[in-house]
C-alpha cells in the first residue's frame, strides 16, 4: 500500500487508499492493532496523496480516511490531522471523525476531549451524539459537562442522550441528578419520553433515596413496572411517605408492578392494604381501595373442600 500511495497515479491512489479501508473494516481486521511504527508512515502517505485529490469521489475518500485515522491510527500526524479536522471541517470528514473517536487504538487524550467539547458550544457536532462521546473521551472529566448539557437543553431527545451517557458511570447520585432533570422537563412521566434506566442503578439509588429524591424513583417504577421486582421495600417506604403524592405514586407503582408480574399479587396486596389502614386522604383511599380490588382478583382462591 505505501509503495502505491508513493509512486501510483493518483487514481491509482485513490484505489490503493480505498482498499486499505475496505480492508481495515472487513471483521479480519476490524478488531486489529495498527501499530505507531506503521500508523505514523502510512497517514503521511496517504495525507499525501489526498491533498492534490480533487471531485465528489475523493471528498467521500477523504472523509473516509479521516474517520479511519482518528479511530484507528496513532501518531503525531494522526493526531494534527484529526485536531484540524474538528476545528475546520469539512462537515463531512468532521462527522466521519466524530463517529470514530474514543476508541483507546486511536487519537486520544486531553485536547481532543477539549476539541470535542468545544463543539457543544459552537453547534458543530450533533448534540444527540455528543455527550456518549464526551463520556468515552473524558472519562470522569466528562461528567461535569454532559450534566451541564443536559441541564441547559430543552430537547427532550438530548435529554435524553445525556441521561444515557451518565449511566455509564454506574453512580447512583449522578442517577439523582440525571432523573431531577427529568422531572423538571416533564420527561419522568411520559413513557414515551422518559429514556431507558438501568435496573441496578436504580435499585442501588432507591436503597438510600428519601422524600423527594424516593418521589422521583417510584414515578420511575411508575412508568416503568418492570423495575418494581426488586424494590418491595422502596415501594414500602413511599406508601409510608408523610407526601400524598408519594404515596400516590407508591401505590400506582405497587399496583403496576403487580399487573405486569414483577411482583405477586400477594405481596402487592399486603403492601397495599397496610397502608390502606391508615390513610386519611380521601382520594388516595378510593384509589387504594380500587387497586386492591385489581390486585385481589388476581389471587387464586383456595378450592373448597369437598363434603
Amino acid at each position: 500500500v505505501m509503495v502505491s500511495l508513493e509512486q501510483e497515479s493518483e487514481s491509482g491512489k485513490m484505489v490503493a487508499l480505498s482498499g486499505l479501508i475496505d480492508a481495515l473494516e472487513t471483521p479480519e481486521f476490524a478488531q486489529s492493532v495498527i501499530s505507531a511504527e506503521t500508523a505514523e508512515p502510512l497517514a503521511k502517505a496517504a495525507l499525501a496523496a489526498l491533498e492534490t485529490a480533487t471531485g465528489e469521489e475523493s471528498d467521500k475518500l477523504k472523509a473516509r480516511f479521516a474517520g479511519v485515522m482518528a479511530g484507528r491510527f496513532k501518531g503525531p500526524t494522526a493526531r494534527e490531522a484529526t485536531l484540524k479536522t474538528l476545528d475546520q471541517g469539512p462537515e463531512a470528514a468532521r462527522e466521519a471523525v466524530l463517529a470514530a473517536l474514543g476508541d483507546p487504538r486511536g487519537v486520544i487524550g486531553r485536547e481532543v476531549f477539549a476539541r470535542v467539547l468545544h463543539l457543544s458550544t459552537t453547534g458543530g457536532a450533533d448534540m444527540k451524539k455528543l455527550p456518549r462521546l464526551l463520556v468515552r473521551l473524558g472519562g470522569r472529566k466528562a461528567v461535569e459537562p454532559v450534566t451541564a448539557i443536559m441541564n441547559a437543553s430543552d430537547d427532550w431527545r438530548v435529554i435524553s442522550a445525556c441521561a444515557l451517557a451518565l449511566q455509564d458511570y454506574r453512580d447512583p447520585v449522578i442517577l439523582g441528578t440525571v432523573l431531577a432533570r427529568l422531572e423538571q422537563v416533564g420527561m419522568i412521566d411520559d413513557p414515551k419520553k422518559l429514556p431507558w434506566i438501568s435496573e441496578s442503578i436504580l435499585n442501588a439509588y432507591l436503597e438510600k433515596a428519601e422524600g423527594a429524591e424516593l418521589g422521583r424513583g417510584l414515578r420511575v417504577i411508575r412508568i416503568r413496572s418492570s423495575l418494581a421486582a426488586k424494590n418491595a421495600a422502596a415501594l414500602e417506604r413511599g406508601l409510608s411517605s408523610n407526601d400524598p403524592a408519594i404515596r400516590r405514586s407508591a401505590a400506582d407503582a405497587t399496583k403496576r408492578g403487580v399487573l405486569s408480574k414483577r411482583i405477586t399479587p400477594q405481596e402487592g396486596e399486603r403492601l397495599l392494604s397496610g397502608r390502606l389502614a391508615t390513610e386519611e386522604e380521601p382520594v388516595l383511599k378510593a384509589e387504594l381501595t380500587g387497586g386492591l380490588d385489581q390486585i385481589r382478583s388476581l389471587i387464586p382462591k383456595p378450592e373448597e373442600t369437598q363434603q
